[in-house]
């Protein structure tokens, strides 16, 4: 964690230093926000049949509210227009219920093409569209304190928008909505992502 936490700062300070010259063709970022569960429903007994289902295990269902945090929120314009997105993120959805709690954790490496549309000087709309590489852990505590954790990779796809307000020649201000879809054998893992964050311009 401190190695990345030491690599972000490294580069915003780069990103900072060089945002002083030339256009500004790019931008790095962080981001948070809340997340919206629209998929199927996600119970541990799904990922683990080993497991015995009970009438009151905890489960993350549409409509579940999760949190999500991008540590590299990036793009670049290669002209006027079009250009690339990248984005490091991770979140997490958590459910309890008769003293079980489930959570729902996800890591995610995003990459793909973006449009960008000038609205005026300072506001700029970005339609992107990335592929996904996700990492899911699934942690189950039952009643009696006994910890259980599943994992796996899946594939998805990344579909939304951002606007940046520059609020400096070095620095915007940046909201963002995305709809997320996982590739999956069983079920279904979807979400709707809203953010918010400050960007370094270069």
């Amino acid at each position: 964690m401190k190695k990345i936490a030491l690599l972000i700062l490294m580069i915003a300070v780069y990103a900072n230093g060089f945002a002083q010259e030339g256009i500004k063709k790019g931008y790095f970022g962080i981001s948070l926000g809340p997340s919206i569960h629209t998929g199927g429903n996600i119970r541990f007994v799904n990922a683990n049949p080993g497991i015995i289902p009970g009438s009151n295990d905890p489960e993350v269902g549409p409509g579940s509210v999760g949190f999500n945090f991008s540590f590299v929120d990036a793009g670049y314009t290669f002209d006027r227009n079009w250009g690339i997105a990248a984005k490091l993120q991770g979140g997490f959805f958590t459910n309890k219920a008769d003293r079980k709690v489930l959570k729902s954790n996800y890591g995610a490496i995003l990459l793909g093409p973006m449009y960008s549309y000038e609205i005026h000087d300072d506001l700029i709309i970005d339609f992107k569209a990335k592929g996904v590489r996700f990492f899911n852990v699934l942690d189950y505590t039952d009643e009696f304190a006994n910890g259980t954790r599943v994992s796996e990779f899946d594939f998805g796809i990344e579909l939304g928008a951002t606007a940046r307000y520059h609020l400096s020649p070095t620095s915007s201000w940046f909201n963002s909505i995305d709809f997320q879809n996982q590739f999956r054998g069983s079920g279904n893992i979807s979400r709707i992502n809203i953010a918010t964050g400050i960007t370094f311009r270069f």
